[in-house]
């Protein structure tokens, strides 16, 4: 039995932004702690919500430090890119009819100004943003939300993401989840491991 709501997670998913975040995350925290850490540990901060990481870090005041990195981001965005194989399996769903749907930790102004995400936002009826909801991942809430428009069942919905955060959400509101293994940074507990985008497609279940 297949799936006939799939939802995305946006970074590490379906572009790869790991580069430009970290990167300029680095930059902020230097300029403001003068601490130096890998871009391999800051990796766990990748796919939060940006003021999660910022207060995280322990940083003095976490809505400056936002700002902050929000502007050092421009430094990097040369390097996102949709990930290979996105925009044939987003094509191949929308054609059998497949309701696709996107959760992620950015937020609304993130989402409607990243060009390459415009550039595939219509097969996204419904987008869940870090502003639709109190609590973020790994909390159930961004999930439950998506539900809750499209008017679906749990057993529906498979919510394919990177990060330890969209396993745990996904599991937290009842949905089976897909680890993206293309951007994933390390194996994590799930229901369906995704060593490529069209792997998506083979558990899809048009409508």
């Amino acid at each position: 039995m297949g799936y006939s709501h799939i939802v995305f997670d946006v970074d590490g998913t379906l572009i790869d932004t790991f580069y430009s975040n970290i990167q300029s995350l680095q930059d902020v925290l230097r300029d403001l702690t003068g601490e130096v850490r890998s871009l391999e540990d800051l990796g766990q901060y990748f796919g939060i919500p940006g003021i999660d990481t910022t207060v995280q870090l322990g940083l003095p005041d976490p809505q400056a430090a936002l700002r902050q990195w929000e502007a050092a981001l421009d430094k990097y965005t040369d390097h996102d890119r949709l990930y290979d194989g996105v925009v044939p399996l987003l094509e191949r769903l929308d054609k059998v009819g497949c309701a696709l749907g996107m959760v992620t930790s950015r937020t609304r102004a993130e989402v409607e100004l990243d060009p390459i995400l415009q550039s595939i936002i219509r097969y996204f009826p419904i987008t869940v943003t870090a502003d639709d909801t109190a609590l973020h991942k790994p909390h159930p809430d961004p999930l439950l939300k998506y539900m809750a428009l499209a008017g679906c069942a749990p057993e529906e919905v498979l919510f394919v993401g990177d990060s330890a955060y969209d396993m745990q959400c996904a599991a937290a509101a009842g949905v089976a989840s897909g680890l993206a293994m293309w951007g994933a940074r390390g194996l994590r507990p799930c229901t369906h491991r995704l060593e490529r985008p069209e792997a998506v497609a083979a558990l899809a279940n048009g409508r």
